[in-house]
């Protein structure tokens, strides 16, 4: 196959509007399953739901931007399973289940997993990088 059949981004900024992209889609499609959901919102103050809402939509975009971003740009695989296997189990629940209290738990934990994310996209660029440096083969580069 060639690079016109993938239609990989060729360009920095190009990669960083997909990622972009993702994010949004993804914190847009969290935010419209749990307003479609039956996930009971608390809180009297409607200045709190927002934030609420906003802060989880937010979270699972910049989840989803910053996994995706990893793989383009540097290949690394641990960003990219982490966090879209997460990214991919929200939406599922959330669309597809009907059990309100485990998607409250699950939308609750984009947190630690933006540090698994992020500690073990570090953990694989060093490891790519040393394998890069000894034998000259594997070290992270941006898709091509």
């Amino acid at each position: 196959m060639t690079k016109q059949m993938l239609m990989i981004p060729a360009t920095l900024s190009e990669r960083r509007k997909l990622s972009t992209i993702v994010g949004v889609a993804s914190g847009l499609a969290c935010l419209a399953g749990i307003l479609a959901s039956d996930i009971y919102l608390t809180g009297d103050q409607p200045v709190l739901r927002f934030a609420a809402l906003g802060a989880t939509a937010l979270g699972v975009g910049s989840l989803a931007t910053v996994s995706c971003y990893l793989f383009i740009e540097q290949s690394l695989l641990v960003p990219a399973l982490a966090g879209f296997s997460y990214i991919g189990a929200v939406l599922t629940g959330l669309f597809v289940s009907h059990h309100a209290l485990a998607i409250e738990a699950l939308l609750t934990k984009w947190v630690y997993l933006a540090g698994i994310v992020l500690i073990g996209g570090i953990f694989e660029y060093v490891a790519r990088r040393g394998l890069q440096y000894g034998i000259g083969r594997f070290g992270p580069r941006p898709l091509d």
